[in-house]
């Protein structure tokens, strides 16, 4: 159900005066409007934020279903490796936040990089394993082939 707050960003989106246009039309979560948003080359997929958060960074932190995750992760001009003004990736971010769902709706996409390190020289699996995060410790040792917490080594 639409909320006054996702019709406001869809007429932020749609307002050429409003200088987060693609974020915006990420925060309506509506991957329909997405995609209209999107097929128009004047608009910038890989728009960032002040801290240099794109629009796949928004939809882990707004926690995105994952129509809006689809749209985005097959859009050819997406880059779902963006990476924030600490390093950070998408897919960084969904460790850290503990986003499971939208960690599980990154790790389907082939265009994703687990292995990308922040700042710090960490990546995901690191910060993963550092937290306890076992749901993204195991799923991120999936896409590595790494044996997990939750699968013993022969």
């Amino acid at each position: 159900m639409p909320t006054p707050q996702d019709a406001l960003q869809k007429k932020n989106a749609n307002d050429p005066r409003y200088p987060f246009r693609t974020l915006a039309a990420v925060a309506a979560n509506d991957a329909d409007f997405l995609k209209k948003f999107l097929k128009d080359k004047k608009n910038d997929p890989n728009q960032v934020n002040n801290l240099d958060r794109g629009p796949v960074h928004l939809a882990v932190e707004n926690e995105s279903g994952d129509d809006v995750f689809d749209v985005l992760l097959t859009h050819r001009r997406v880059d779902p490796n963006l990476r924030d003004n600490s390093g950070a990736t998408p897919v960084y971010l969904a460790v850290v936040f503990q986003k499971h769902a939208q960690l599980d709706s990154l790790l389907k996409s082939s265009k994703v990089d687990i292995t990308l390190a922040d700042r710090n020289g960490k990546t995901p699996y690191d910060v993963a394993k550092a937290m306890g995060n076992t749901h993204a410790e195991n799923e991120l040792a999936k896409r590595l082939g790494k044996p997990s917490p939750a699968m013993p080594t022969p």
